[in-house]
């Protein structure tokens, strides 16, 4: 009975240490951002990469961030932009959903393939297509 404690304890404890470990390893890019933030040009571009502290904090590009952004704009362009794609892709997959599952018509079968293997690919590769595209109009 004491071993199984200990065990459990052991086990529980190396799942914990895994967890630190990969929390720290998803944190440590996020903070070398933000101290970026407040370097300069030169030192934010400097190959040296044990300069991890600003030499002087700067704050002037914060500053000429929120000078020159109107986040009220930003925001509610964002937010019309989720709902409207939100909407339309609950509307589509409502319809197709019920089309796949109801109605019985040639091609469905393959059609429904298609749909799946949509939704397999990762998005990424579609973004190189889509900026070709883009720029081209």
């Amino acid at each position: 009975m004491n071993s199984m404690e200990t065990k459990k304890k052991i086990i529980n404890a190396v799942i914990h240490l895994v967890l630190i470990l990969v929390s720290i390893t998803m944190l440590v890019p996020f903070l070398w951002m933000i101290l970026t933030a407040f370097k300069s040009v030169t030192e934010a571009t400097s190959v040296d990469p044990f300069v991890i502290f600003p030499k002087v904090w700067r704050t002037e590009a914060f500053t000429s961030v929120v000078k020159n952004m109107n986040f009220l704009v930003l925001y509610k362009n964002t937010l019309l932009l989720i709902f409207f794609r939100v909407l339309c892709a609950v509307l589509t997959a409502t319809m197709a959903g019920y089309a796949f599952g109801r109605l019985h018509f040639k091609g469905r079968d393959f059609c429904f393939g298609l749909v799946l293997f949509q939704m397999m690919v990762p998005v990424q590769i579609f973004i190189i297509p889509q900026y070709l595209m883009v720029s081209k109009m």
